[in-house]
């Protein structure tokens, strides 16, 4: 980045201008500047100061470790997310981001002032069997009741990818950047977006279970004695949700906590 002044048609202005030194970087680049000019155009009177921002939250997520390559499994869970963001966002606008918890530890994917939703994906046709890891997944949650949210996917050519369902959020109105350090935090880089291209999905089937006394879960209160579930590591097991009773979750009547404020 480099600041100066440059005469133009006889006055002299101010002038940042952003460099990509790398050619491998072009593409995320292009969207940085995107955010850059979103940024000055929102507040052109302080437009050194949200190139600023926005360049130190680009360098944030930046410097987060990339690690390996997700897999198809993975992928499908993260896809999972996503479409159940896509319609919170639909029926709540852009701050339903603010709702998605999940990538930041929260023991739910979303969380609601109203009530949470843990997301699960599964990519087998013959069955809706969903693996829950550890004992806080399927744990009431502070507020409100919890619903396990089901999606059951499938890998073809005709289907979307977890890039092109970002594409699809941002078209929508959602912050960029926000959404991917929010998928950063789920081990997604969009550095690997090329590869991913090729993992595209479509949606079988999608269903919500309530979370109740009477739904099959491993948690601090199903367990006896009291405390048994801290001697308990690595806990893992799956539910058939096949023949379960189905609760009819309506995603546009939630209210998103704290006003959908991030």
């Amino acid at each position: 980045m480099q600041t100066l002044e440059l005469t133009v048609d006889g006055i002299q202005q101010p002038y940042v201008i952003l460099r990509c030194i790398d050619a491998k970087l072009h593409h995320q680049f292009g969207l940085l500047a995107d955010d850059v000019l979103e940024a000055v155009e929102l507040d052109p009177g302080k437009a050194s100061a949200a190139i600023s921002v926005t360049l130190e939250r680009w360098r944030s997520l930046f410097e987060t470790d990339r690690g390996a390559l997700l897999g198809p499994a993975q992928l499908a869970g993260i896809m999972a997310e996503l479409i159940v963001l896509q319609q919170l966002v639909e029926c709540h606008g852009s701050q339903a981001l603010s709702s998605w918890q999940g990538p930041e530890g929260n023991r739910h994917d979303f969380v609601f002032a109203d009530c949470s939703v843990e997301v699960k994906a599964t990519t087998n046709h013959n069955n809706m069997v969903v693996t829950i890891h550890g004992g806080r997944q399927l744990a009431a949650p502070n507020q409100g009741e919890l619903y396990l949210r089901a999606l059951q996917l499938e890998r073809t050519p005709n289907g979307t990818s977890v890039p092109g369902k970002v594409r699809q959020l941002v078209e929508l109105g959602v912050s960029r950047l926000g959404l991917l350090t929010a998928l950063g935090g789920a081990r997604y880089s969009d550095a690997d977006s090329s590869v991913y291209e090729e993992f595209k999905y479509s949606t079988l089937s999608d269903s919500s279970f309530l979370v109740d006394d009477t739904f099959p879960r491993i948690t601090a209160e199903t367990l006896r004695p009291t405390g048994t579930i801290e001697r308990l590591g690595d806990i893992s097991y799956s539910i058939d949700l096949g023949h379960m009773t189905k609760a009819n979750l309506d995603l546009s009547h939630v209210t998103l906590a704290n006003g959908g404020q991030e």
